[in-house]
């Protein structure tokens, strides 16, 4: 996904270009919508509500409206423009109909991707409701950037959110938005148009699953520029259970009527022969406490779990022996780090039996030198499933283990 680069000599009559990238993401996705109760014949006496003086209320014919209100019902409106930190918590849906959805956040990048079959909201604790806002989660990585050259001087890339920029703003009028960004200096301004297919009496192509991002820009400076606009998006398939199966994500461009696509799914791998050897148990939790790991919040609990269900919990599988890591104590609403001492890393993997939420904020870590390098999460699932992480290119290295609930809402936990 790039366009073109761009040169053109600016005259006196035309000292700007514009260049605009039409850009579609294609989200198949699968969705169960529940029928709402109706009534079997709306021309029935069960179907009419029952009028009664009560709550009959006359609206007079003379409604003593001023000249001056009724003359400002005509005046055109003034579009509503959205920055700073007010872009932090305002977004827009988008996705076409019965497709799942995704949300445009306030600087153009894309969030709460509810595409990935099983529909639950972040938003608001136990429920599937978005009116109080928290945070909107961004499991994917995905953006688009604008890379200029202006004379001599070498390419520069700027990411179209609000880190890239200094002054972005968001106008966000259903089913389409619109995202400026523009800076100081910056011989580029960058106009980002965003919009699902929604066209009234058009169920087939309204309900088109596509994301369209029509990106312009325009030369603001008295020089000639070349720009061109790069866009990203990691391989989102299989993406909860990707590390549980023996399959890896695979990612084709293809050219189209002078257009590229871009193809992701996934394909399998060969399971590899490993040779007989000893593998190296770091830890089973198999002991009556939690030895010389570090215990922080209330969320791990005091020692080992060794019940198959913890209070306001489904029945856990999957773990070997009889202990285990549970973060469910007290319920979802406990958060904690559970830290491991630290370890140098001798082999090529590290397996682990994982399961619990799929939250962006529950998680296992490898941490090396204070950073987390490596995570692993569970599936929105009770069953303890074995991932692994590829650590070849950190053999020898110290390392350190950390199990982290960050969430205080359903799925909040992992085991």
């Amino acid at each position: 996904m790039a366009g073109q680069a761009i040169n053109q000599q600016p005259t006196n009559k035309m000292k700007s270009f514009t260049k605009t990238m039409v850009v579609i993401f294609l989200i198949a996705s699968s969705v169960s919508i529940n029928a709402a109760s109706c009534c079997p014949d709306p021309s029935s006496a069960e179907c009419k509500p029952a009028i009664t003086n009560a709550n009959i209320m006359l609206i007079p014919e003379d409604k003593n409206f001023s000249e001056n209100y009724i003359q400002k019902l005509f005046d055109r409106g003034k579009k509503e423009i959205y920055s700073g930190k007010a872009l932090e918590t305002i977004g827009m849906p988008c996705g076409g109909i019965g497709c799942g959805q995704l949300y445009l956040c306030g600087d153009g990048t894309l969030a709460d991707w509810q595409i990935f079959g099983f529909a639950v909201s972040r938003w608001v604790e136990n429920t599937s409701s978005t009116f109080a806002y928290q945070k909107m989660r961004k499991p994917v990585d995905q953006g688009f950037a604008v890379a200029y050259k202006s004379g001599d001087s070498k390419t520069l890339v700027k990411e179209l959110n609000k880190d890239g920029f200094k002054n972005v703003e968001f106008n966000g009028e259903y089913p389409i938005a619109t995202i400026n960004y523009s800076e100081k200096n910056c011989p580029v301004k960058v106009s980002s148009e965003v919009f699902s297919p929604f066209i009234p009496l058009d169920a087939k192509d309204s309900a088109f699953p596509a994301t369209i991002f029509n990106i312009t820009v325009e030369n603001c400076s008295d020089k000639n520029v070349e720009a061109s606009i790069i866009g990203w998006l990691e391989n989102m398939v299989c993406m909860n259970t990707r590390n549980s199966y023996d399959i890896k994500g695979d990612t084709v461009f293809k050219n189209f009527k002078n257009s590229e696509i871009m193809t992701q799914t996934v394909i399998p791998v060969k399971k590899r022969i490993i040779a007989d050897r000893i593998s190296i148990i770091f830890e089973d939790f198999e002991g009556t406490n939690w030895n010389k790991w570090i215990v922080e919040g209330d969320a791990p609990g005091t020692k080992p779990t060794t019940k198959t269900q913890l209070e306001g919990q489904s029945t856990v599988s999957g773990f070997s022996g009889k202990g285990y890591v549970n973060t469910m104590h007290n319920g979802d609403k406990t958060v904690g780090t559970l830290t491991s001492p630290e370890f140098t890393i001798q082999e090529d993997y590290i397996n682990h039996l994982i399961g619990g939420g799929g939250a962006e904020n529950v998680y296992a870590a490898l941490v090396i030198e204070g950073n987390e390098v490596e995570k692993a999460k569970g599936i929105n699932s009770e069953e303890l499933r074995w991932q692994n992480w590829d650590v070849k290119k950190y053999k020898g290295k110290k390392a350190k283990y950390k199990i982290v609930d960050k969430a205080n809402l359903g799925w909040g936990h992992i085991n």
